[in-house]
């Protein structure tokens, strides 16, 4: 199976993980979803806190993106935890998915308690050790329609589920705006927990940017995390609604996992 990303309209079966520590917390397996970024551009600005989540099973190969809140945890989509967690491995702060940074394994998995499926579309991984690179901080409050963000990713430069599986080596990136809600209502969206991003098929994140970051610039300056690449509403990425968990809707989870 290749990278997670939500279809809308599909549920897969569910999944628990068991942790490695006492404590752990379980993490369920979503639908079919995958990572990627559609009429981007190669990023050349360096984002410290940007996760590359592998698997042993896909040649430790990219698998889902996510973003480093702490020095020992990265958050994602719950979607994206499939498999065993001895599987996973994740690459912190280079643009090089293949090269640089820091690379640790993942001791423990945990999705959010809502995580059904569809909604609640939120985990942590804790690293095995600390890294060094700078976590990004979590924006104050939900961006809102018309607010600029920008997404991160390696999945598909192409927008369908049969076209081409290589996905780019180096980071690319494309700014979008906050859409009304209702431009995702193919993908029944949760306007309480999450964002609808406005894009089409040809500027879009796609399969193999699940997991990965939407951020917006903070006034005091860099970056501050506002979303999680989740789910589209149709196969053809860019299609009738593009969700992103809203991660601002659960910071009090993220600080209690964390502290």
């Amino acid at each position: 199976m290749r990278m997670p990303r939500t279809l809308g309209a599909v549920l897969a079966a569910v999944v628990m993980f068991t942790a490695a520590l006492a404590g752990a917390g379980s993490a369920v397996a979503g639908p079919q979803s995958a990572p990627r970024i559609v009429g981007g551009t190669q990023s050349v600005e360096k984002y410290s806190f940007m996760a590359s989540i592998q698997r042993k099973s896909e040649g430790r190969d990219h698998w889902c993106g996510g973003a480093l809140v702490d020095p020992i945890w990265v958050v994602t989509t719950a979607h994206c935890l499939q498999g065993d967690l001895d599987a996973y491995t994740v690459r912190v702060g280079s643009n090089d998915r293949t090269a640089g940074g820091e690379y640790r394994r993942v001791v423990e998995m945990i999705a959010h308690p809502n995580w059904d499926g569809l909604h609640g579309d939120i985990a942590m991984l804790r690293l095995e050790r600390a890294v060094t690179a700078a976590p990004v901080a979590i924006a104050k409050s939900s961006p809102i329609y018309g607010d600029p963000i920008r997404l991160l990713g390696w999945g598909k430069t192409c927008n369908t589920y049969e076209c081409s599986w290589e996905y780019p080596k180096l980071l690319r990136e494309i700014d979008r705006d906050v859409a009304f809600d209702n431009e995702c209502s193919r993908a029944t969206i949760d306007g309480r927990t999450e964002l609808c991003v406005d894009v089409t098929s040809k500027a879009t994140s796609c399969y193999g940017d699940s997991g990965g970051p939407a951020v917006e610039r903070m006034l005091a300056g860099g970056w501050g995390l506002v979303g999680l690449d989740g789910r589209g509403g149709d196969s053809v990425c860019g299609e009738r609604g593009l969700i992103y968990t809203d991660v601002t809707a659960y910071q009090d989870w993220i600080r209690s996992t964390v502290a």
